[in-house]
């Protein structure tokens, strides 16, 4: 299938390259005009110019020049159309019959002023009549160039990187496998530019919906007695016509409801919480020192002593600058906050996860930290817009979203909440803040909004949040640090005691990064780890590298090659969140196949030398008989012990013995690797 399809094409355009070049700018010119842009796909078009170019079909700089100055071309012919007709637009096909098309380019050009033309080449409805829309609003030629020239060259470049990839890959793919792959890539790119449109498309339309929702509800409840009763208690009064207040009421009671589900969900252990182990876990697996450090400066500002102090030092300014009501609603909504966690925690019962140097008294559920730092810091954003222009009022919602999310994942990564404490606490203070932020729009009064200098205003937010945060992470940060350290106890034994009873104190499978039982630890290795390599590359065995050149180049090569070492898993297997001390593999004759020994530190210490006992297991990997493919991949196997015959007979010079357990039926990875129950102890002669 290569020679028939790819061979001749990639041959020709090589041999004239112009053609391709021309194909390239003809792509990326019809991608930027006003309409066609819409139709014509140019995350598939353009990621085959990338192959082309991947591939050396086409020469990468030139190519990417082209591509960029005919992107930009396409936009200046769609500014010139807008200039030149301008309002004779209104008028002409197909804006006669689709004049919200026009309309959808004025609203999102006035929102994002010169930058939509940056910005709006990356969003599907907008990003060919943008330029058309610049003209038509009589933008200058210098302020369009200055957004229109980067932007076509950042285009450019993004959407040629993914099939440059994917043409530099297929270098490496048998011939046979070339249009699979090829099919393989273009179609995961297309899936995710439609999943991306389909997302898009479906917030816009839900807007729309509930927006109109909102106002035929709103209507309907003017019209009846309880209604009248509830929209008088939530209208703003400096505006009655804003409706916004209806949607926020029933965003807050909907979140309220969906708190409540889980509350009741976690107090029951209902399953709802099946997904609080796995991603415990896999966040567990991917703790490093650094990061360990930046989450608990992170966490800390989330802490409720930090919080409490900022909403005393904001609450004050607010006072001193005589907003009363911006004033009130703050205090509030800490105290709303703290009280509705307080009660939530004390009634949840929901232990906490375990296995760290300190794990707080407290309940687990809902979580402090995420709750009061939705309601304070989103607050603060939402009295800060009040002072702000609103195409800028996306900063300060930004800012607090991110330090929110932020806060959220350091309770989960350093260990202290599950995922549906944190869920559970975003409910929670989504509900409590939406409430505020109804009371506060209510404005009897229109001297009684926010307003603040801009300068004071800024002096105000830095001292509220710098001031606590500083002197939380001076008196908190190394004990916080060493609170969420992960501990593992440690045991203490003699050699003799573990030899003659080694079942009882280590366990018998390793987990993989869910926290599912996945491998058997079906070795026990007792000496030096110098000693045991040096004994293993005597007999064959070859040590597997960390080094991250040769890991990259491993991983390109199980594209091309069917040998199994080419195919070993791509993360490393982990036990007590630590890679193996050993990683060594053995080929044997049977094609495609090679023994898999891996080596840990166990908690098991002798005495009195404190020297540890190494587990680990040793496995067959069989390769896949059919590269890229779906159906079939890479999978380990225990069958006829061979492996564990190999480690038998090549630590010929230690003590060895072979104990049988019985297996779990109950655990599915275990019972795929049809493993017998057979484990093999080695230890050092001379004890």
């Amino acid at each position: 299938m290569e020679h028939q399809y790819f061979h001749p094409i990639l041959m020709y355009l090589r041999e004239n390259p112009h053609t391709g070049l021309l194909f390239t700018f003809f792509v990326a010119f019809l991608e930027s005009l006003p309409l066609i842009g819409t139709i014509i796909p140019g995350t598939v078009t353009m990621t085959i110019v990338g192959i082309l170019i991947g591939t050396g079909a086409l020469p990468p700089i030139l190519s990417f020049v082209i591509a960029s100055l005919a992107a930009f071309a396409g936009d200046s012919i769609g500014f010139i159309i807008g200039y030149h007709y301008n309002e004779r637009l209104r008028t002409m096909w197909p804006f006669r019959s689709h004049p919200q098309w026009l309309a959808m380019g004025e609203a999102f050009f006035k929102k994002h002023g010169g930058k939509s033309i940056l910005i709006g080449r990356f969003i599907g409805p907008a990003r060919s009549t943008v330029p058309l829309i610049a003209g038509l609003l009589r933008l200058t030629w210098l302020r369009f160039m200055i957004a229109a020239l980067p932007s076509a060259f950042l285009w450019a470049l993004m959407y040629l990187i993914p099939g440059v990839l994917l043409g530099a890959v297929s270098r490496e793919i048998p011939k046979g496998d070339t249009t699979r792959f090829f099919l393989y890539g273009i179609g995961i790119i297309a899936a995710i530019w439609f999943v991306f449109w389909v997302i898009q498309h479906f917030f816009i339309q839900l807007t729309r919906a509930i927006n109109f929702g909102t106002d035929r509800l709103w209507n309907y409840l003017s019209r009846k007695t309880l209604g009248r009763i509830l929209i008088k208690d939530i209208t703003n009064q400096q505006k009655p016509s804003d409706h916004h207040q209806l949607t926020l009421f029933f965003t807050a009671v909907l979140s309220g409801i969906l708190f409540l589900i889980l509350f009741f969900n976690v107090r029951h252990q209902g399953a709802l919480t099946d997904f609080n182990y796995p991603v415990f876990h896999v966040l567990q697996s991917i703790r490093t020192l650094i990061c360990n450090k930046i989450f608990v400066v992170i966490t800390i500002m989330g802490m409720p002593t930090t919080l409490a102090f900022i909403s005393i030092v904001m609450t004050a300014g607010l006072l001193f600058a005589k907003q009363w009501r911006s004033a009130a609603h703050f205090l509030a909504a800490f105290l709303l906050s703290a009280g509705a966690v307080f009660v939530f925690k004390t009634l949840s019962h929901a232990p906490r996860p375990q296995g760290f140097e300190h794990v707080a008294t407290s309940f687990s559920f809902p979580s402090g930290h995420t709750t009061l730092s939705l309601v304070i810091f989103s607050f603060i954003a939402f009295l800060m817009t009040t002072l702000t222009p609103k195409k800028w009022r996306w900063i300060p919602f930004t800012l607090s979203t991110t330090l929110i999310v932020l806060v959220a994942f350091s309770r989960l990564y350093l260990g202290e909440h599950w995922l549906a404490d944190v869920i559970g606490s975003l409910l929670l203070g989504l509900a409590i803040l939406l409430l505020v932020i109804i009371s506060y729009r209510r404005m009897p009064r229109a001297k009684s909004a926010f307003h603040m200098t801009h300068s004071r205003a800024v002096n105000l937010l830095v001292i509220s949040l710098c001031i606590p945060w500083s002197i939380q992470i001076t008196h908190n940060f190394s004990t916080y640090l060493h609170n969420t350290t992960p501990v593992w106890p440690k045991q203490k034994i003699t050699i003799n005691a573990w030899w003659n009873d080694p079942l009882n104190i280590t366990p018998l499978y390793r987990n993989n990064r869910f926290g599912k039982p996945f491998q058997p630890f079906n070795v026990q290795w007792q000496g030096s780890l110098q000693a045991i390599t040096q004994t293993l590359k005597k007999n064959g065995w070859e040590p597997i590298s960390n080094d991250s050149k040769l890991k990259l180049k491993s991983t390109l090569q199980r594209f091309s090659s069917r040998e199994a070492q080419y195919h070993m898993p791509l993360l490393d297997w982990l036990y007590r969140n630590k890679p193996p001390e050993i990683f060594m593999i053995k080929h044997i004759p049977l094609h495609g196949r090679i023994i898999e020994f891996r080596l840990w530190k166990s908690t098991v210490h002798f005495q009195p030398e404190n020297d540890p006992l190494w587990i680990g297991g040793v496995d067959t990997r069989i390769a896949p008989k059919v590269l890229l493919s779906i159906k079939e991949h890479t999978k380990i196997s225990l069958l006829g012990d061979a492996g564990l015959d190999e480690l038998y007979n090549n630590a010929h010079q230690y003590q060895r013995k072979i104990m049988t357990v019985s297996v779990n039926p109950a655990l599915p990875e275990i019972k795929k690797l049809n493993w017998d129950g057979k484990i093999l102890l080695i230890r050092e002669t001379n004890h």
